[in-house]
């Protein structure tokens, strides 16, 4: 007699939580302006913006070559 294997998934996955659901349970809103991303004290000025634009530009071309 033979048994045939048993099919378990080593890893379950989670039910999808329905995107709108998601965002009840959070109270998220709506943003009213790029403005409410700004975080103080990350960039002392925006010479450091420049610079950091400027290096993120830097490492993407380099993993690109």
């Amino acid at each position: 007699m033979t048994a045939e294997p048993i099919n378990v998934d080593p890893f379950p996955r989670k039910p999808k939580t329905d995107l709108e659901a998601l965002i009840r349970a959070k109270h998220a809103e709506p943003l009213k302006s790029v403005e409410e991303f700004k975080e103080p004290g990350v960039f002392d000025s925006d010479e450091e913006v420049d610079e950091f634009i400027v290096a993120v530009r830097e490492w993407r071309d380099a993993s690109i070559a």
